[in-house]
């Protein structure tokens, strides 16, 4: 799925990554990611408390141990899929992250 972000468009309110789930911030406080060129919101992303990084840093805690207890064939497998979905939405990634930087894509042979 590619999601492009035109002029003049918002993304919908950017919740939090915790423990596999895309959760809401438990402030309910959101900040706008700017377009520097256009001074246009780009999305509204939620704001992160205290509490949700404690939140994050178990969950990351909890997985590691699954994690280190995988054999490193399987661990292999699940960092090439990763690598996989990240090249799948590669121009995705890229253009966000030229609207939100202002950092020109540069093509490399």
């Amino acid at each position: 799925m590619t999601v492009f972000v035109h002029a003049g468009t918002t993304l919908p309110v950017q919740r939090l990554f915790i423990g596999g789930e895309l959760v809401d911030a438990t402030s309910g406080q959101t900040f706008d990611t700017i377009d520097p060129a256009t001074n246009r919101v780009i999305a509204a992303v939620q704001q992160a408390s205290e509490a949700d990084v404690d939140r994050a840093v178990a969950a990351a805690r909890a997985g590691f141990e699954v994690w280190s207890q995988l054999p490193a064939v399987e661990r292999c497998r699940v960092l090439l899929r990763a690598v996989a979905l990240l090249r799948d939405r590669n121009d995705e990634l890229a253009h966000l992250e030229t609207l939100d930087r202002l950092r020109p894509i540069v093509l490399v042979p």
